[in-house]
């Protein structure tokens, strides 16, 4: 009698592939936003605040898709290493920074999940912690994008075999199939 492998485990590396796929869309998405947003005169307070609480949205739906992506990652067996960890702790450590910037903020901004759901700050506004958080969480974002670029052309020119960009195969590599 042979054993099929489960709907689930059959899926998993196209489910690992899609959230890998939103990830870097999302990622892209929200440091667009956050050039725009920042760049909104003040006047134009409720087109800044809507930015602002969408730029936060997706903040938290990377860190959730982040936290999906390694789970799967721990249940196929594939924990990621080297580079690619690299790119899952800036994956985690960038929106809760952000989420922390936004509650040490001086001026009580509520954040409202795609404008539904209200998300407690679960520290008090605080002039010097935002100072100092708000550039770290820029400056890892902008690490966060370098790094993600570095990743699509690393595995790019290993697909298309560019030996200008062709890296020799390291523990921290991409298996074939992985996305």
């Amino acid at each position: 009698m042979t054993v099929r492998p489960s709907w689930f485990r059959r899926r998993l590396p196209r489910i690992r592939r899609n959230l890998h796929w939103w990830t870097a869309a999302l990622v892209l998405l929200g440091f667009t936003i956050a050039w725009i947003m920042t760049a909104v005169p003040v006047r134009e307070l409720l087109l800044k605040f809507l930015l602002f609480q969408l730029h936060k949205s997706l903040g938290l739906c990377v860190a959730a898709l982040a936290l999906t992506r390694l789970a799967l990652a721990w249940r196929a067996g594939d924990l990621p290493r080297g580079s690619r960890a690299w790119l899952y702790v800036l994956l985690l450590v960038v929106p809760a920074l952000g989420y922390l910037t936004a509650a040490a903020a001086p001026i009580e901004v509520p954040t409202l999940f795609f404008l539904v759901l209200r998300i407690p700050h679960i520290i008090a506004p605080d002039q010097a912690l935002f100072d100092a958080l708000r550039p770290v969480h820029e400056y890892l974002a902008i690490g966060l994008i370098a790094l993600a670029a570095w990743h699509a052309v690393r595995v790019r020119s290993r697909a298309t075999g560019s030996p200008a960009l062709r890296m020799a195969r390291s523990a921290d590599a991409h298996p074939s199939a992985e996305p």
